[in-house]
């Protein structure tokens, strides 16, 4: 069975490439005539899903504390973590298919065109 029309648009944002590069429909299609690779993206579309949800719960706990130095959010250590591992899983999506990462999906800074990144 093919990648759903769901499916495609997750891999293609989890691997930080637009919706409208329309090109990637062929690509994905071509792995997707292997079973053993639906398999492994299918079970990574999981993971990341899973992610996604525990990075929603952290951020709805996060707390504000004050430290020596001012006001700071308790938990972003687990933040952190979670995007780390969402990184990684990105990572191996990417290995799947063979292709560089474009945005990064979990990243916490922003490129805005120059040599500097802000975050």
């Amino acid at each position: 069975m093919a990648f759903t029309d769901d499916e495609k648009l997750q891999i293609q944002h989890y691997l930080g490439v637009s919706e409208f590069y329309f090109g990637w429909n062929a690509e994905i299609g071509e792995l997707g005539a292997s079973t053993a690779a639906q398999v492994r993206v299918r079970a990574l579309l999981s993971d990341l899903a899973d992610v996604d949800a525990r990075l929603k719960t952290a951020l709805q706990r996060l707390a504000l504390k004050k430290g020596e130095d001012g006001v700071e959010f308790a938990g972003e250590d687990e933040l952190e973590a979670l995007r780390e591992h969402g990184r990684n899983l990105v990572h191996r999506l990417a290995i799947v298919f063979g292709v560089e990462i474009g945005a990064d999906y979990y990243g916490s800074s922003v490129s805005m065109g120059g040599e500097y990144d802000v975050g």
